[in-house]
Order: structure tokens, then C-alpha cells, then sequence
């Protein structure tokens, strides 16, 4: 008898694939990055967009388009992520790079096709409970760089603001960091919800919401990425991993 997973929603799982950027292994499932790791060392949790209406509600995905080419140590993915609820409808359209430099880029072109309120429209980053503790050196918006760790105890507030980039050691002598553009993001403790991970996401809890701003108006475009690099550029999130000086 075979394992089964159910998750309540009575369609089958997606497939999952396993792909290789130089010496970074990721698994892609549905437009979602996850357990982006350096040999047994985990990197990243997750990498995937989110698109939250004005009561937090997320408007699911319709995935089209999806094409993997993938070789021994690169590949390049391609998607369209439809999603329509209500009277929101936002599209986006999703390019993940990794290359044989190991380097893994995350990129998200979006557009508004109608006007509507979200409270978050973008990537979300999830970093392994592991870290919990574990120093990281952290770039700022306005270019200040700043040292801190990730919460050893469980913080009920957010720990780190105004975020341009992420970077900590994966082992003695490798650095990875997270970099993302296009928005302005600070990371949660979701171990508040039982949830293993910590999360870098966009569009700061201080800020009036919901929004309407420009940007999700009909017709405008919406344009981040996430780069990342490993032994791994987000106007989008980027993660990028490197060997220590």
C-alpha cells in the first residue's frame, strides 16, 4: 500500500522536482521553490509569492504555462500564476535561474487587472527553525549594514526591519545570502504559530492597510526578485551563497 497525503482539498499533489544549481540542490513544486540546501545543510525553506487580500485572505493560484529545462547543474523555469477571486484578478509570471556558478534567482513580473485592496502582494522567504540563534549580518534599505541573530527564544514581534539582504554562514567558510528587491521587507517569527520557520515578506505590517496603491491599479506592472547564491539578485529575492574571504 502506497503513502498517502491528504490535505483537504481533494486535488492530487503536484509534482515536485528536484533540480541542481552548481553545488545547490532545490526542489520546485508549483511555482514554489523549497529546501534549497548546500550538500545536507539546509539554506532556505521556501521561496513562493503570495497575493493576500484586505482580510488576509490568499487568492489561490492557477498555474499555466510551465515549462522546466533543466540540466546537470542549471536550469531555467518558467510560469504564469493566475489568480482570481471576487473582484481581484493579478497575474504574474514567474522566472527561476539556477546556474552552474551556483546562483538561484527567483524573479516575479506581475499586473493588476483590476483595481482592488491587498494587504500583501509578493515573495515570501522561509528560513529553517535551525537558525534559530545563529548570527546573521543583515543589509538595510538606506544601505546601513548590521549585525543580529536569528531569535533564539520565540519573538513575539518582528525581529529584523527594513530588509535589502540576508546574509549567515552554512559552514565554516561558506556564506549564503538572501537578497530581495522591488519592495521593502522584515522578517516574523512563525514559530508564534507553530510553524518551523522564520519568514522575510514584503510590504511592512506598519504601513496603512490595506493598500491601493499605483502599482496594483489595472494595467500597472509589478516587477521584484530574489536572488540567492550558494558556494548564491531579488529585484526579486535573490539568494545567493559564497565561499567566506
Amino acid at each position: 500500500m502506497r503513502p498517502r497525503i491528504y490535505d483537504g482539498s481533494g486535488q492530487p499533489a503536484p509534482e515536485r522536482v528536484t533540480l541542481t544549481a552548481g553545488a545547490l540542490r532545490v526542489e520546485h513544486e508549483a511555482g514554489t521553490l523549497r529546501y534549497l540546501r548546500l550538500g545536507n545543510h539546509e539554506i532556505v525553506r521556501g521561496i513562493y509569492a503570495a497575493v493576500r487580500d484586505h482580510n488576509w485572505g490568499t487568492i489561490p493560484a492557477v498555474l499555466r504555462d510551465l515549462k522546466i529545462d533543466q540540466h546537470a547543474d542549471s536550469f531555467v523555469i518558467t510560469f504564469t500564476s493566475d489568480h482570481q477571486q471576487g473582484d481581484i484578478h493579478f497575474v504574474w509570471r514567474g522566472t527561476i535561474e539556477g546556474t552552474a556558478a551556483s546562483t538561484v534567482t527567483f524573479r516575479f513580473d506581475g499586473e493588476a487587472l483590476t483595481s482592488f485592496k491587498r494587504n500583501r502582494i509578493g515573495f515570501c522567504v522561509l528560513h529553517p527553525m535551525m537558525m534559530a540563534g545563529e548570527p546573521v549580518l543583515i543589509e538595510h534599505v538606506d544601505g546601513d549594514i548590521t549585525v543580529a541573530e536569528f531569535p533564539l527564544t520565540i519573538s513575539p514581534h518582528q525581529p529584523i526591519f527594513e530588509i535589502r539582504a540576508l546574509t549567515h554562514e552554512v559552514i565554516p567558510g561558506v556564506r549564503a545570502e538572501v537578497r530581495m528587491e522591488g519592495e521593502i521587507f522584515e522578517m516574523e517569527d512563525q514559530r508564534n504559530w507553530t510553524d518551523a520557520s522564520f519568514k522575510t515578506y514584503c510590504t511592512p505590517l506598519g504601513l496603512p492597510l490595506p493598500r491601493a496603491d499605483r502599482s496594483r491599479h489595472a494595467g500597472q506592472p509589478d516587477d521584484h526578485r530574489a536572488p540567492a547564491r550558494g558556494c548564491g539578485e531579488r529585484r526579486n529575492p535573490r539568494l545567493r551563497a559564497h565561499s567566506a574571504p
